[in-house]
């Protein structure tokens, strides 16, 4: 019996997609392998639960994460207001990330 393909919903969200479902991290290493290239950063962004309790299992399943640099925000709502927008920004900017930088959001 065929193993059963775990499934994905895939969102447009402007010219960018958002992945979603069980096998998102499967396809999360299809597409890093597709689109990481050497000397472009590669970042995870999460909150300071997640990155603490959640971080070491994406690496597990996706060990390209491994070198990825990682930025953390304080949990909570304050942590979605538009100035913490800009830090990131600013964080990403500083780090030399490029058009060509992948953001994993954790969370």
């Amino acid at each position: 019996m065929a193993a059963a393909r775990k499934a994905i919903k895939v969102i447009q969200a402007g010219a960018h997609e958002v992945v979603l479902g069980a096998g998102a991290l499967k396809e999360l290493r299809a597409r890093l392998a597709q689109v990481a290239r050497p000397g472009a950063g590669v970042f995870v962004l999460g909150d300071e639960n997640t990155l603490r309790h959640c971080y070491s299992e994406l690496v597990r399943h996706v060990p390209a994460l491994e070198e990825a640099g990682t930025i953390e925000v304080k949990a909570g709502e304050t942590s979605k207001e538009l100035s913490v927008c800009g830090d990131i920004w600013r964080h990403l900017c500083a780090r030399e990330a490029g058009r060509d930088a992948v953001l994993v959001n954790l969370g």
